[in-house]
């Protein structure tokens, strides 16, 4: 019996290969940034505005389209500032 269960899931296996190497076509890309905590986003007056965290800054981004986020205008809006206490 295990002899014919170690050939069945074999053979399941060996049934995945082909699908496991096909390049995959028309993948969505997201176009939000790589990566950051806390995102956040709004619609004003024809503009996107998202933020999100990243680590010692805050930056906001402003763009027409969500897509273009990447290459859209940015300014630091927040830069945390090192802080030495000596005791």
């Amino acid at each position: 019996m295990l002899k014919k269960s170690v050939w069945f899931l074999s053979l399941i296996l060996l049934l995945q290969i082909p699908a496991w190497s096909q390049k995959r076509e028309n993948t969505f890309i997201n176009p939000l940034l790589p990566s950051g905590a806390d995102p956040w986003s709004i619609y004003k007056d024809g503009y996107y505005y998202y933020t999100h965290t990243l680590g010692d800054s805050i930056v906001i981004w402003k763009t027409k389209d969500l897509a273009e986020l990447a290459s859209a205008e940015n300014k630091t809006i927040f830069k945390h500032k090192a802080v030495i206490v000596i005791l």
